[in-house]
């Protein structure tokens, strides 16, 4: 399996942050395949975030997980402070978070967290629930 990169856009100073979100020891096979292994991240209030990395890295699998869509196979997530232990977010927690899978339309001409917070207000959140 292949590295994936973890990049953090934010300047800023990390410390006495909010922790948004969290992976702990985050993994997922799909039969004999690893596609996501032991995945420790944290992401803080107000960071933008991606994760990098060649075709079947794992990226699009621990969005997913984030975002309830795949179950993991083993490890947590903390998602605003709500830990899952293996079952859903409530929906009021996952409309908090802005994601983008596969082939995401950008406005080249908006930032990163310009073009999320776009797609927010085109799914009707309101501006006091992004991040």
């Amino acid at each position: 399996m292949e590295q994936v990169t973890v990049e953090n856009t934010n300047q800023v100073s990390q410390t006495k942050r909010e922790i948004v979100l969290e992976t702990r020891h985050l993994t997922k096979h799909f039969g004999k395949h690893v596609a996501v292994d032991n995945l420790n991240l944290q992401v803080h209030r107000g960071d933008i975030f991606g994760l990098l990395g060649p075709n079947g890295s794992g990226k699009t699998t621990t969005i997913r997980m984030v975002v309830d869509l795949v179950r993991p196979t083993s490890g947590n997530i903390i998602l605003f402070g709500q830990l899952s232990k293996g079952k859903k977010f409530p929906s009021s927690e996952l409309r908090r978070v802005g994601s983008l899978i596969e082939q995401p339309t950008f406005y080249p001409f908006l930032s990163g967290r310009e073009n999320l917070v776009g797609i927010a207000r085109f799914a009707a959140m309101p501006d006091t629930h992004t991040t």
